[in-house]
């Protein structure tokens, strides 16, 4: 099917949000909106220049790094609606480790790309995203449930879970970001690439963390 193009529009972000100690749910009840800017690259633009949109758009020119190889990353997206065992993919990745002076400390931020460009989804479900650093130890699970059930062929969208710590400054400690296609013949697609920002070093059990999930709200979708 054809891959639709986003263009310049004003959308809503739909957030939901959880708080928790140190383990990551996922979506819930609590919803608060915000008003940003959609670029053409899915980035919503009142949020350009701050921390977290620029690690996970990966635009941080001009900021000290370096990059470590030997990440991997399991992607499996489950549903009752797909028959037959879900596709596994275990996709090597680099990461860039930023040196930042700020609250994050240095935070590893990376692209996992997807075989073909695409890893087919159903309409809902649960999609899983395994980070497993040089040694082969878990670094993070990421599960994010979803549901687009009214999505149209040909249009785009985008589903974004971050944890972050619940109290002021409201440190970013874990990102994933997805951006998804449905092509003219209704069929679902994770596309290009899996964005994801994970710490240097696991956050303090005593922290107080919360798991917010974004999608862009009106619209929901961007026709091509």
């Amino acid at each position: 099917g054809s891959v639709p193009r986003i263009g310049m529009v004003s959308p809503r972000l739909n957030t939901k949000k959880l708080r928790n100690r140190s383990k990551s749910t996922n979506l819930c009840p609590n919803t608060r909106r915000i008003s940003p800017i959609l670029s053409p690259r899915g980035i919503p633009s009142s949020f350009v220049g701050s921390l977290q949109e620029s690690l996970l758009s990966g635009n941080l020119q001009g900021t000290k790094s370096s990059i470590l190889n030997g990440f991997s990353a399991t992607v499996c997206a489950t549903s009752p609606h797909l028959g037959g065992s879900p596709a596994r993919l275990k996709i090597p990745f680099d990461t860039m480790h930023y040196h930042l002076e700020d609250f994050n400390k240095t935070p590893y931020a990376g692209s996992i790309y997807l075989p073909k460009e695409r890893y087919r989804i159903a309409k809902n479900g649960t999609l899983q995203v395994a980070i497993l650093n040089p040694s082969g130890t878990l670094v993070k699970l990421f599960l994010v449930r979803y549901d687009l059930s009214s999505m149209k062929p040909n249009s785009k969208t985008f589903i974004r879970q971050i944890t972050r710590n619940s109290d002021p400054p409201h440190v970013l400690q874990y990102a994933v970001q997805f951006t998804i296609i449905c092509t003219k013949r209704g069929r679902l697609y994770l596309y290009k690439n899996i964005r994801v920002v994970f710490p240097h070093r696991k956050p303090d059990d005593l922290d107080k963390l919360e798991v917010i999930c974004q999608s862009p709200d009106t619209p929901q979708y961007f026709q091509g």
